[in-house]
């Protein structure tokens, strides 16, 4: 049996799902028993610290918009302020990441586009609810992405994904990758419709809450059962030394 080490991929703009922008989060399994803490990009020799720095600012500017939502609800308990604030902060992270990077993913565009224009219509007709709408559209946008996946192009979008933002090779057979990959629409589909259940049917401030920390959550738990459900497929350490040898 393979030990498991998770690799937890901080946001990237290319890989975005988090409670308010979809930083898919990456947990990988790998044949080692540590933790490994690491950015999408790994630091090349000879680039210094520079590449470090970058990748380290970019998971603060991927945080600081919905750390600012929140931020701004809890202290003044105005959603439509907390609208406002997120509106300016991601309109500042695309800028900010442009002048980094000199590109800007087109998932960050899409999710700053989803924000601004749900926002807008919000707060001209003085309704949060089309602004709660916009994690489930994301979600749901994703789960189509992944699911047309299945039908067009040569490999599962999860096994793009997954071999785009890690060094590890991932050795798995194809109906491995295809079960994976619709577990993600699964999941999409899921959460989806679980932020518009808590949007419709609890308080304001729960749905807030939800979206900080619900998510988050339930994203944490469904790629911790993918890295211990991947394992099951993968070599452990005695395997790849007894091929080597």
């Amino acid at each position: 049996m393979c030990n498991i080490s998770v690799t937890l991929l901080l946001p990237a703009s290319e890989a975005q799902t988090s409670h308010h922008q979809l930083h898919l989060l990456s947990i990988i399994p790998v044949r080692s028993t540590r933790l490994r803490l690491a950015t999408p990009l790994t630091h090349r020799p000879g680039e210094g610290h520079t590449l470090t720095k970058v990748h380290n600012m970019q998971a603060l500017l991927d945080f600081l918009p919905v750390i600012a939502f929140f931020a701004t609800y809890v202290i003044t308990d105005d959603i439509n302020l907390a609208m406002v604030v997120i509106m300016v902060a991601i309109s500042v992270q695309v800028l900010l990441t442009w002048l980094i990077k000199k590109t800007v993913s087109k998932m960050l565009l899409s999710s700053a586009a989803l924000v601004v224009v749900f926002g807008a219509i919000s707060l001209y007709l003085d309704n949060p609810i089309f602004f709660k709408w916009k994690p489930t559209v994301l979600y749901w946008a994703f789960a189509c992405v992944f699911l047309v996946s299945h039908f067009v192009g040569e490999h599962p979008f999860v096994k793009r994904m997954m071999q785009s933002v890690s060094t590890e090779e991932f050795n798995l057979p194809d109906k491995v990758w295809t079960q994976l990959n619709f577990a993600w629409v699964a999941y999409f589909l899921f959460a989806g419709m679980t932020n518009i259940y808590v949007a419709y049917n609890y308080a304001e401030a729960t749905w807030v809450n939800f979206k900080m920390f619900g998510l988050l959550g339930m994203t944490l738990v469904f790629l911790i059962g993918q890295s211990i459900w991947m394992s099951r497929f993968m070599p452990d350490d005695t395997d790849a030394k007894n091929k080597e040898g």
